[in-house]
């Protein structure tokens, strides 16, 4: 069978367009980009210093990732952050994760040291008040977990259920942290590394259960009304 080369223009174009989904997926879910913002194809060309082709090839891409939405007028947007499938979303990624620590330490191919020093940038990075630095801390160590599995579907799965959370946990997890929430973070953090230190499955099973509902609890109640709820709206209260 006669093998089709692909031409020079072709590959070039190719890498061209991961080059700008790359980036542009980072801007997106660490929120340089806002979600429900219009994407400017002209504006980005300049910026990529690239013809549309790429961007347009780049967006599709990104569609496939659930983040951007093409619209019935053409026009693209970063896709908007909705709660209508927040619970199937908590349910999946706390079975993911579970599931990922525990294969994770069965393997038995943790490198101690590089955990440790995972969680004392954790740390540091939160008593400075650094949550950035703390999440990338943070994502990477569970990174770390899925690779560890050995599993290219858990790897894989786990790895996008944790981008698919992180717009959600830079806007209503790290900056709504009180000091004894970022405290209990810590500690969390510090039972999982053990158990998967230790080999301990079980441990590193509660211990990823117990820092997943740590992590959907602030979340909720950062949702919760800021003052709604303490108005007094009797009839006649605003009557002169």
């Amino acid at each position: 069978m006669l093998e089709i080369e692909e031409s020079p223009v072709t590959e070039q174009r190719r890498r061209g367009a991961l080059l700008v989904y790359e980036a542009l997926r980072d801007d997106i879910l660490w929120l340089r980009i806002k979600p429900g913002q219009a994407i400017d194809e002209v504006a980005l060309a300049r910026r990529f210093k690239t013809s549309r082709t790429p961007i347009r090839e780049a967006l599709l891409l990104l569609h496939g990732d659930w983040l951007v939405q093409f619209l019935p007028n053409r026009t693209s947007i970063v896709a908007p952050l909705t709660l209508n499938n927040a619970r199937e979303y908590f349910d999946s990624h706390l079975v993911l994760a579970r599931m990922t620590v525990r294969a994770a330490v069965l393997t038995g191919c943790a490198d101690r040291g590089s955990l440790l020093s995972l969680h004392r940038e954790f740390e540091k990075a939160m008593s400075d008040g650094a949550w950035e630095q703390a999440f990338r801390t943070s994502l990477k160590l569970h990174r770390t977990l899925a690779r560890l599995t050995g599993n290219i579907f858990l790897n894989r799965y786990f790895t996008h259920s944790l981008d698919a959370g992180m717009r959600t946990k830079i806007l209503f997890y790290f900056p709504k942290l009180d000091v004894g929430e970022r405290d209990r973070a810590g500690v969390l953090l510090e039972a999982l590394i053990k158990a998967v230190i230790s080999g301990d499955a079980d441990a590193g099973d509660d211990a990823m259960k117990a820092l997943v509902e740590h992590e959907i609890g602030v979340i909720l109640r950062s949702l919760y009304p800021a003052f709604g709820d303490r108005m007094d709206l009797a009839v006649g209260e605003f009557s002169s």
